[in-house]
């Protein structure tokens, strides 16, 4: 098992967010102490549509200057390689600069690290080094316990394994809130409405995301990424507490066919797990407990397990005990039973009363057990 990573914004992969909508002149002008005539700069941006397009140029004593003319405003890399690597021939596995491709000229300071690059020159890129500066500190903690899980990992160190998942749970929640206070305080900025794009999961969030959508300036609405996102906003369908569980249909190991609807009358939980989640099967004894508690005409559990190996999955099964129903369409994450729950990570799962609404999630140890007993006697 791996710690997921913090930064959202921030991340190396391209943004494919149209900012807006209208060709554009940037000049990116790259500093660094750490370069030499034989390193280049590389820029990927998007030139149209679904086509990424890189530019280049060599630094000289450290510094370069590139012209690019884009289609509209985009969240564009830049990478720092040497002229000879072969860079467009391979995988990228080098450590990009993420910046915005505003008009004018865009400066990036660049650190002996490249993540460390320091971004200015336009209003969406000082607004942008705004944001890096409020999550650099978490990531720095974030990059420590990485390591000290792996070492934990190697050794075997269950204890420690745990106490650094929780010690990352409360930096997770730390971090988040020193985003929303960026966001709370940028609501005129388009990297508040890229953040909130990158992590509001409309899915299971939709009445937050309205609510932070009005807060945004009326300029930020009113851009083409600002009414895109608002037309996605109120086309999303949701699994938030409250709403009926979307049905499903798929098979148990065995080839039978399962329906969630056939659970109508009772309340069933939808627990989502895999063979090779390790946090689900540190949670399953927990499940398997309420199932002997609670098991009755007015309660069941239906297991959708991510798996894609099918040994493996029954494998876990008869080692973890899980004696109810268990069904899966082994497409591991790009099975469509949890995308139609908009499943991000696992374990989750979803208690379902009688009608078929939702009215609980991600129920774990004692929380389960208290919200079983409530609805149960």
């Amino acid at each position: 098992m791996k710690l997921i990573k913090l930064s959202v914004l921030a991340a190396a992969t391209l943004c494919t967010l149209n900012l807006m909508a209208q060709e554009t002149d940037c000049t990116v002008i790259a500093q660094s102490k750490n370069t030499d005539s034989t390193d280049m700069l590389y820029v990927a941006y998007k030139n149209r549509p679904g086509s990424m397009k890189f530019d280049s140029v060599a630094f000289v004593k450290g510094k370069c200057e590139l012209a690019i003319h884009v289609p509209f405003v985009q969240r564009a890399m830049a990478y720092v390689v040497k002229a000879n690597s072969g860079f467009l021939r391979k995988p990228i596995t080098e450590k990009g600069i993420s910046f915005y491709t505003e008009q004018g000229k865009v400066l990036l300071e660049i650190g002996e690290n490249p993540l460390d690059t320091k971004r200015s020159g336009t209003a969406l890129n000082n607004d942008f080094q705004a944001y890096s500066d409020v999550i650099a500190p978490f990531k720095k903690k974030e990059s420590l316990m990485e390591e000290e899980f792996t070492a934990a990992k190697n050794s075997n160190d269950q204890a420690k394994m745990t106490q650094l998942q929780q010690d990352y749970q409360t930096l997770n929640e730390e971090k988040g809130k020193a985003e929303r206070n960026f966001f709370d305080t940028h609501l005129d900025s388009q990297i508040s409405l890229d953040w909130m794009e990158q992590t509001i999961d409309i899915a299971n969030r939709k009445s937050e995301a309205q609510a932070m959508y009005k807060q945004l300036s009326q300029r930020v609405r009113e851009s083409d990424a600002g009414k895109r996102f608002g037309m996605k906003i109120e086309s999303t369908q949701t699994v938030e507490i409250g709403n009926v569980a979307p049905d499903f249909t798929a098979r148990t190991p065995g080839g039978e066919e399962i329906s969630l609807s056939s659970y109508r009358g009772k309340y069933v939980f939808v627990d989502f797990w895999a063979s090779w989640c390790a946090p689900c099967r540190h949670e399953n004894p927990n499940v398997v407990k309420a199932y002997a508690t609670y098991k009755s005409d007015k309660f069941d559990i239906l297991g959708v397990s991510l798996d894609q190996d099918k040994a493996a999955w029954e494998n876990a099964i008869s080692k973890d005990g899980l004696t109810w129903k268990q069904v899966s369409d082994l497409m591991g994450w790009q099975s469509m039973l949890a995308m139609s729950y908009a499943i991000r990570a696992i374990p989750a799962n979803f208690l379902i009363d009688p009608q078929g609404k939702i009215i609980a999630r991600d129920l774990r140890g004692d929380a389960l057990e208290k919200k079983l007993s409530e609805v149960l006697k």
